[in-house]
């Protein structure tokens, strides 16, 4: 947790983060769809943008994020609009979102594979997942590495191999990136433990 903790506390500092300051479009479209609103859970929130729009929308929110000063700058961004939002400081690697919590989980721009089981569990049944994760480059050979980047159609078969409805799926460029951008329904029925 120290060394990236450390990195991106760096990031934030020298203004390095590359964070927009407006929601990720995929949420933005997702939600501009939903009728209800409820709990909500911003993975690796960095400094808040996502988790801002989302309780602007009248979700209530919890924001997770390894970084200290990115926490900060959000904490300082929720306070000037009187926001309430839950900011937990913590390692995703090992951090466990509470069990059948959740209405909506956005993970924008970050990718732990790990995270693919997490998310249904703590998803309540029928709850609504965001993902967007960077895609591969195009030009990569075989033997390139994923590592923090998806294959194309690997965040699609992911979901609906554990029981998510695909209600948007992309590939392409958003935000100057090549990402892979979801939108699904979760299971209805609770996700058992692995």
């Amino acid at each position: 947790m120290k060394e990236d903790e450390e990195r991106w506390n760096e990031r934030y500092r020298t203004g390095k983060a590359c964070n927009p300051s407006a929601a990720a479009p995929i949420l933005q479209d997702t939600i501009s769809t939903l009728s209800t609103r409820g709990r909500a859970l911003d993975l690796a929130c960095g400094d808040g943008r996502n988790a801002l729009f989302l309780a602007r929308a009248g979700f209530r929110v919890d924001g997770v994020d390894v970084s200290e000063v990115g926490l900060e700058i959000a904490r300082e961004a929720a306070a000037r609009e009187a926001l309430d939002i839950h900011w937990i400081h913590a390692d995703l690697d090992r951090w466990e979102p509470a069990e059948n919590t959740y209405d909506l989980i956005a993970c924008i721009n970050f990718l732990d594979r790990r995270l693919f089981d997490r998310i249904p569990r703590a998803l309540k049944p029928g709850g609504i997942l965001v993902f967007q994760a960077l895609l591969v480059p195009e030009d990569a050979d075989a033997a390139f590495t994923p590592g923090f980047r998806v294959r194309r159609g690997e965040l699609r078969e992911a979901f609906e191999s554990r029981g998510f409805h695909i209600l948007h799926y992309s590939e392409g460029e958003a935000e100057c990136k090549p990402v892979a951008a979801l939108a699904a329904s979760g299971p209805v029925t609770p996700a058992p433990k692995s």
